[in-house]
């Protein structure tokens, strides 16, 4: 009961409703799942937003 109680708050403290949902959707059924769902998501969107920002730079220097 505790872990299931512990899960649903650190779901519920995610900042990001996207971040949430997402991992709702995985449905873990541990602390440590949904921790590591998270984790996961954050480091995509981490590359992702990387990526994003340094493919308009090269495009930026390209034009000059």
């Amino acid at each position: 009961m505790s872990e299931r109680l512990a899960k649903e708050h650190l779901i519920c403290a995610f900042v990001d409703p996207k971040l949430e949902l997402k991992v709702r959707e995985k449905e873990p059924q541990t602390l440590d799942t949904a921790l590591k769902y998270a984790q996961h998501l954050e480091v995509f969107r981490n590359a992702k937003q990387r990526v994003t920002s340094t493919s308009c730079t090269s495009d930026s220097l390209e034009d000059e």
